[in-house]
């Protein structure tokens, strides 16, 4: 496949095998197709075709949309460095405990750790905001290191919604070449001929 998958050609593709994909009964807990992220078997997969993307989803190993969506994220220009980060985070911090503030730590085991996300930031600030509301003042100087911290890496986050739509579509396109595997070579090089004329 030399043709890279586009959106555009990612939507008609699944247009086209939509009847099936029903019979199929897909759901997002396939064990199999998290089995194609995690060899990088990505060729044809739109969003984490490259060769950067098909390495990263070997260390990743992504098992779970929530993970998957992690490693969309880190397809990103802006937080492709975060995902070492992320690995180190998971190998070595399984307690779950990273600023020794339940209410923030609660929100960074979603990601290991480490805020990928704009809505995170947002939410950790909110919390601690409440939280010294509520009269914890020993959290103060912590809170305030904190919350500079996230606004200085506010512009390396990415949107959860919109990557949270990408690993789905992506995920769609990797169901389909796995369980339909015929079908989706057929209309990938079909997709790909209609794009080009």
């Amino acid at each position: 496949m030399k043709e890279r998958m586009t959106e555009e050609k990612a939507l008609l593709l699944i247009a086209g095998v939509d009847a099936a994909l029903k019979k199929c009964d897909f759901n997002y807990e396939d064990e199999a197709t998290y089995q194609l992220f995690q060899r990088g078997d990505t060729d044809g997969i739109f969003f984490l075709e490259g060769a950067f993307n098909q390495y990263d989803l070997r260390q990743l190993k992504p098992s779970n949309l929530r993970e998957l969506t992690a490693a969309c994220a880190f397809s990103h220009p802006l937080t492709n460095d975060l995902i070492y980060k992320y690995l180190k985070n998971r190998e070595i911090r399984s307690d779950g405990d990273y600023y020794g503030i339940p209410e923030v730590d609660e929100i960074l085991r979603e990601t290991n750790g480490i805020v990928i996300y704009k809505q995170q930031s947002e939410e950790i600030t909110n919390r601690l905001d409440k939280l010294l509301e509520e009269g914890r003042t020993e959290l103060e100087p912590q809170a305030s290191f904190i919350k500079e911290d996230l606004q200085k890496h506010w512009k390396w986050l990415v949107n959860r919604d919109y990557i949270e739509h990408r690993a789905k579509l992506v995920y769609r396109l990797a169901y389909i070449k796995v369980h339909l595997h015929d079908e989706f070579m057929q209309l990938y090089e079909t997709v790909c001929k209609e794009a080009e004329s």
